[in-house]
This record gives C-alpha cells, sequence and structure tokens, in this order.
C-alpha cells in the first residue's frame, strides 16, 4: 500500500494555497464610531445624467468636461489655484461626502455650465474628484457661511 508521492505533494499545495482572511490592521486603530477601511473595497461613483446646485442643473457633459479640464491644468501647473485640495468637511466639521473614507484625497475644479472652466470669475459649485480624475460628487459653497460646502444632488 503505497501512497503516490505526487499526490501528497499536490495535495500539499493546494492546502497552502487557499487564500486565508488576515486581520485587519486599521480596525484596531479606528477611534469609536468610526470605521475602518483599510480592506473594503469602494464602487465608483457614477457621473449621473444630471446635478442641481444652488439653482442651475449642470449635465453629465458639464461634470465629464470639468472632470477633464482639471486634468489637463493640472498638467500644466494648475489654473487659477485649481484644482486644489478639498478636505471633504462642510459645517460642524461633518463630511460632505460620508461614503467616502476620510484617508482619500479629494480635489475640486470649478464646475460651468456648457463649458469647462478655463480660468476667471467662477461659480461656486465644484466638482469633487479622486486622485485619479474619478468622479467623487459635486458640491457647492454655501452663500451664508464662509467655507462650508453642501452636497448637490
Amino acid at each position: 500500500m503505497f501512497f503516490p508521492l505526487k499526490s501528497a505533494f499536490l495535495l500539499g499545495l493546494a492546502a497552502i494555497s487557499v487564500a486565508s482572511p488576515i486581520a485587519n490592521a486599521d480596525a484596531a486603530s479606528a477611534s469609536a464610531g468610526e470605521v475602518a477601511y483599510a480592506n473594503n473595497l469602494f464602487a465608483r461613483a457614477k457621473v449621473p445624467e444630471m446635478v442641481k446646485c444652488r439653482d442651475k442643473e449642470y449635465s453629465k457633459a458639464d461634470i465629464n468636461n470639468a472632470l477633464s479640464q482639471a486634468r489637463t491644468a493640472q498638467s500644466q501647473g494648475g489654473v487659477g489655484g485649481f484644482p486644489k485640495f478639498f478636505g471633504n468637511e462642510g459645517k460642524d466639521r461633518k463630511p460632505v461626502f460620508p461614503n467616502i473614507p476620510k484617508s482619500t484625497n479629494l480635489y475640486e475644479y470649478p464646475l460651468k455650465k456648457d463649458s469647462a472652466w478655463t480660468g476667471g470669475a467662477k461659480d461656486p459649485v465644484r466638482v469633487v474628484m479622486k486622485e485619479d480624475y474619478s468622479y467623487a460628487g459635486v458640491m457647492g459653497h454655501t452663500p451664508d457661511v464662509s467655507n462650508a460646502y453642501k452636497k448637490c444632488a
């Protein structure tokens, strides 16, 4: 009664190749009420067909134009200080986009209707993007509070 060595070897390889879960290293460092996101996957936000913000409607094309122009502006060293870092904090230091992990670097770029902003006067509405220029959302500066932001829908 011989046990084939080849079968035992393959069984051993199969046993060690199975993925084993690992502890989330960031979970222990998360403070009370905070969620650790280190090992989670997040779906990309889809650019909506239309967003209404501060009594104006912006189309999917307007948003895509702003995302494209932000990439161009950044490659040229920026235009009028944009794209610029967006800390994702609104009034009372609550996140404007609560579904985005705190560790994600976000940037804002002025959103303009029917064309891309290339400098000069700008509306207080911004497209918000991640470092890879993927869409995160649209927000507007609130008129009544300095440096406060509100998510647009």
